[in-house]
């Protein structure tokens, strides 16, 4: 009898053990890679995680002088793809709360708000889908004197996309929608200029100077070459065949290569192991393709990577 006590006591103390909460550590460097170094850049803390749960919290941190400051707490409702579900709560250094997002399965919905540093109320909004369509109405906003520009959905809102130069869109907004003439408030150029209607973007404008600026319908917008893309390809074809009797090398190759803000193309490489002269002539023949436009990202003109494949008969 007491031996059956005994073993009883025992597997009943190994259950308990088993579901003691265990979190996760997760080391990131600076470009928010995974890396198992003591010289970190960022850390994730996702808790409970040997438990198997509905949600699971995490924390995420960025060191700063040997110090993790918390800059984030949000939820996941899968602990292997981090899909957000729940609440997102952002910080200031000083840990004072700068904002609070909601997401449903990994995409942002539900009530937007945004405080200052000193805890005054910024925006209040809200993501909902109207039509397919997944549209940020706006709802109010305070300026940092704490005058009331956008009531109810409207009045005048101004919209920081990179707050690390200070650089904002200001425009009107009519029923929580943008509407109308938005204007970047930077004084240096690149200047921008976005039209929407009803909360759509219709078009906008990045002016590079007095004399020259640049008209896009959608945003983003990949990297083009002058004449399109299957021209291009005709191109690079035909001087590559033109070429061949002078290239000793036959086969498939990968040429890699980035379109830069300004258009021009850079940093060319190649996974094969390709012989220096047929590597040159290959850059030579895409360069002298003709002049290509930059990619659009968030009204700014931004580096698109290419890869493309090239067969020698």
């Amino acid at each position: 009898m007491k031996k059956i006590i005994l073993i009883a006591v025992l597997f009943f103390s190994l259950i308990s053990f088993g579901q003691t909460p265990i979190n996760k550590v997760i080391f990131y460097d600076s470009i928010r890679k995974e890396t198992f170094s003591k010289d970190y850049y960022f850390k994730e803390i996702i808790k409970e995680y040997n438990l198997e749960k509905d949600a699971y919290e995490v924390e995420y941190f960025q060191k700063s002088q040997n110090i993790d400051v918390k800059i984030s707490n949000y939820f996941i409702n899968d602990k292997n793809k981090l899909t957000l579900h729940g609440k997102y709560t952002y910080y200031y250094p000083s840990g004072s709360i700068k904002k609070i997002d909601n997401y449903e399965n990994g995409i942002i919905l539900g009530i937007t708000k945004k405080w200052y540093e000193d805890g005054k109320l910024c925006f209040e909004g809200e993501y909902k889908f109207i039509n397919g369509e997944k549209l940020l109405f706006h709802y109010n906003y305070f300026d940092k004197n704490g005058v009331q520009k956008l009531k109810d959905g409207f009045g005048i809102f101004e919209e920081f996309y990179e707050e690390n130069i200070q650089k904002s869109f200001i425009g009107n907004i009519k029923n929580g929608l943008k509407d109308g003439l938005w204007k970047s408030t930077n004084l240096n150029f690149p200047k921008n200029e976005v039209i929407y209607e009803n909360g759509i973007f219709v078009k906008g404008k990045i002016i590079k100077s007095e004399n020259l600026a640049r008209e896009y319908f959608k945003d983003p917008v990949n990297a083009n070459p002058e004449g399109g893309m299957q021209e291009f390809r005709n191109i690079i074809a035909k001087n590559v065949q033109k070429s061949s009797s002078n290239i000793k090398y036959k086969g498939k190759f990968n040429i890699k290569f980035v379109v830069d803000e300004n258009g021009e193309l850079i940093n060319f490489k190649s996974n094969e192991n390709l012989n220096d002269e047929l590597f040159k002539n290959l850059i030579e023949i895409i360069k002298s393709s003709g002049k290509w436009e930059s990619a659009i990202y968030n009204g700014k003109e931004v580096k698109q990577y290419f890869a493309l494949p090239i067969i020698i008969n």
